[in-house]
């Protein structure tokens, strides 16, 4: 039986990490995180046949090189919030599986931080009410522009 728990634990090795690169291949993927910095995951599922849908907060935790990074591919839309009360950490992968945990998309939160998570499969109840969540979230939250990122990288010069 699968491990459905992941905590980047150095004792029980279930890396949050290995569970995004084992379900992140060949689908829609949906994020939903206020943070991100680590955009080798999201390189990495784009080889993998995905796209993605990304909402982050805008915040000095986002890093505006990531965004950059990942902004142009036309299998990425990203969408964010700047408000401290999005914080919720969802990741869905197609209609197959929803991760839901503390983990955000960070090298830190993909390896390093005592985290927790759970995979969630489409035969529970609780999938269909993450994939209601992550539309509401989108469908609320603003579109990242060009002009919206280029504001954002010039805050962070001054920080």
């Amino acid at each position: 039986m699968d491990n459905n728990i992941f905590s980047n634990s150095p004792f029980r090795k279930d890396f949050f990490r290995f569970a995004f690169e084992k379900y992140s291949k060949n689908c829609d993927l949906f994020i939903a995180v206020p943070f991100f910095s680590y955009v080798d995951p999201l390189l990495k599922a784009l080889e993998n046949n995905c796209s993605i849908k990304l909402i982050v907060r805008i915040c000095p935790a986002t890093s505006p090189n990531s965004l950059r990074t990942i902004f142009k591919n036309n299998n990425v839309a990203i969408r964010f919030f700047t408000s401290n009360s999005f914080h919720p950490k969802l990741y869905i992968f197609g209609n197959n599986q929803a991760i839901l945990g503390s983990s955000n998309l960070t090298q830190n939160g993909f390896m390093k931080n005592q985290e927790i998570n759970i995979l969630i499969n489409s035969d529970s109840d609780d999938f269909i009410t993450l994939q209601d969540l992550f539309n509401d979230y989108w469908n609320y939250a603003e579109v990242l522009t060009e002009e919206t990122l280029n504001k954002f990288e010039n805050l962070n010069l001054s920080i």
